[in-house]
């Protein structure tokens, strides 16, 4: 309960339960099936979604963040497929206001902070100790860096009228924001390499096969988030699994969740490799991995 919930069983539940004739595995199973899906477990992990994707009124008012985590709370009730979940984020444009998804950039609104949480967060890889320098114990080197920033280079916000004369925040130091803005590609836009100086196309850190996205032209994140969510990614799914296996057990494979690099190995290859092959071979569904990992 206090895992898929986050709230304790009733005392009538534990009675039931305790009371029930079942092979003990057969009423398990049943209580795990009865929370999976429902509204205790949506709303607390669409919580959940709400603090990794950073909905705070202080970057986005407290209409922007009511609406954002109401996006989140019917993606997650809708069990959206964990891949198609991320694109709609990474690739969200239009009014803040009208595809809260679209938030994501309001919060993070410059290219290389857009990338380093990108990276964090769907690839649990921390690239921002080679911002400055190749990583000095891993592969990712200073160019990849400006490589993967540029993707979000192209990235436009304009204030959206329909916020009218509203704002958030602004200080002496820091000027407000719109209430909505929206989001767009622009035709123009580059990264600049800190050590050479010179304009840095975008280029993927490592390959993966993916599906390139629809269209004559795709904007860059839609190529980012066809390389990122692919089955072929050796990160995108074994870091969501590592995190429920964090979530549900109280310690991930991989520890800390979200630091996956060479000289940070899972404490079990095989079981973490078990459970991303099925998460692939599911669809990325979230809570047929929820459910493997509670039984």
């Amino acid at each position: 309960h206090l895992d898929l919930t986050g709230l304790p069983p009733s005392a009538d539940e534990v009675r039931a339960f305790v009371a029930d004739a079942r092979p003990v595995r057969t009423k398990r199973e049943a209580v795990i099936d009865r929370l999976i899906g429902s509204p205790e477990f949506v709303d607390h992990w669409a919580n959940k979604w709400a603090d990794l994707l950073q909905v705070n009124r202080k970057f986005l008012g407290e209409e922007g963040a009511k609406k954002f985590r109401e996006w989140i709370r019917a993606e997650v009730a809708a069990n959206t497929p964990y891949d198609v979940f991320a694109r709609k984020i990474l690739t969200a444009t239009g009014s803040t206001r009208e595809n809260p998804a679209a938030s994501y950039y309001k919060v993070l609104r410059t290219p290389t902070e857009t990338m380093e949480n990108t990276t964090h967060l769907f690839l649990a890889t921390r690239f921002n100790c080679n911002k400055c320098h190749d990583h000095p114990f891993e592969r990712w080197t200073q160019d990849q860096y400006y490589q993967l920033s540029a993707f979000f280079a192209q990235v436009d916000l304009k204030k959206d009228p329909a916020g009218g004369n509203k704002t958030i925040a602004g200080t002496a130091v820091e000027g407000a924001k719109p209430l909505y803005e929206v989001v767009s590609e622009k035709a123009e836009g580059e990264i600049r390499h800190d050590r050479t100086g010179k304009e840095t196309p975008p280029a993927f850190p490592y390959p993966a096969k993916f599906t390139p996205p629809a269209g004559d032209k795709p904007g860059r994140r839609d190529q980012l988030a066809a390389w990122m969510t692919s089955p072929d990614n050796r990160y995108f799914a074994l870091s969501y699994v590592n995190r429920m296996w964090g979530y549900l057990t109280g310690v991930g494979l991989i520890e800390p969740i979200d630091d996956i690099r060479a000289g940070n190995p899972p404490t079990n290859p095989e079981l973490l490799d078990h459970l991303t092959k099925e998460f692939i071979a599911q669809n990325f569904d979230v809570r047929h991995v929820m459910r493997i990992i509670c039984q």
